[in-house]
């Protein structure tokens, strides 16, 4: 089974032999194997489908040129040159406009590819291939699609060698939100009975603080005890008596009845 490695390895050097005469031909032939390697591991077969249209537009194109190139100047040779301006014209024209519409096709193949293996190198080396071919006919496109066949280079060797986690590419909706805990009944249920007992006993423990402080005594074992219920762990109360030891008495409640 092809994986995505291999495809990398394919596209990269058939992306290089691209560049070289004599065997550019077997760098297409690469890339196409590679390409459909891709369409194979992404289980996405229009992408394969759209390269193959592409290639074979491009190949019709040129062939079609080429015909009517030649007979543009086998004709203009025996009628003294006008046939032949007009035949180099229009196999111009003709590999034109089959160039735009291959360019079109290999555009939709590249974007599917930067889409599902998160590579944008892909979609903008098909967006120069086709602003490539629509300037041909001004020779400026030649330059663009030079740029083009470059960044294609850098593309493949860009790719991953596993698939990215989601299958087509599409980024993941959003998820839902756990609700607020403090939007559960049997939460707040909870929360106020627990603020209620602390209450009554917190409100206990400073009755028994301001009788004890009347009468001069220490604290009782009863309030000892609620301390403890408060503040578990502590085992001592956390503040001195009002009239313990060191500590001088208010003259309202020290004196003699």
């Amino acid at each position: 089974m092809a994986t995505l490695s291999q495809a990398k390895t394919l596209g990269g050097v058939g992306s290089i032999l691209v560049f070289i005469p004599f065997v550019s031909l077997v760098g297409y032939i690469l890339i196409i194997i590679a390409i459909k390697d891709i369409s194979d591991g992404l289980q996405d077969k229009t992408i394969f489908r759209n390269v193959v249209i592409a290639a074979a537009t491009g190949i019709v194109g040129a062939l079609a040129g080429a015909v009517i190139f030649v007979f543009g100047a086998v004709t203009g040779i025996l009628t003294g040159g006008v046939s032949a301006f007009l035949g180099i014209f229009a196999g111009l024209f003709v590999v034109w406009v089959f160039l735009i519409v291959s360019a079109v096709f290999l555009r939709r193949a590249y974007d599917s590819m930067a889409k599902e293996l998160g590579v944008n190198m892909f979609s903008t080396a098909a967006t120069l291939y086709l602003v490539g071919a629509a300037l041909t006919i001004v020779l400026v496109g030649f330059l663009v699609l030079f740029i083009a066949e470059i960044l294609q280079a850098v593309a493949y060797f860009s790719i991953p060698s596993q698939p990215p986690m989601q299958g087509t590419g599409a980024p993941a909706g959003p998820t839902a939100a756990p609700p607020p805990l403090d939007a559960t009944p049997g939460w707040r249920v909870e929360v106020l009975r627990e603020l209620r007992h602390e209450a009554i006993a917190f409100g206990h423990v400073l009755l028994q603080l301001r009788r004890e402080a009347g009468v001069g005594a220490r604290p009782s074992r009863r309030l000892r005890s609620s301390w403890r219920s408060l503040w578990p762990g502590t085992g001592r109360r956390p503040a001195r008596s009002l009239s313990g030891p060191g500590r001088t008495p208010h003259p309202a409640r020290s004196a003699p009845r």
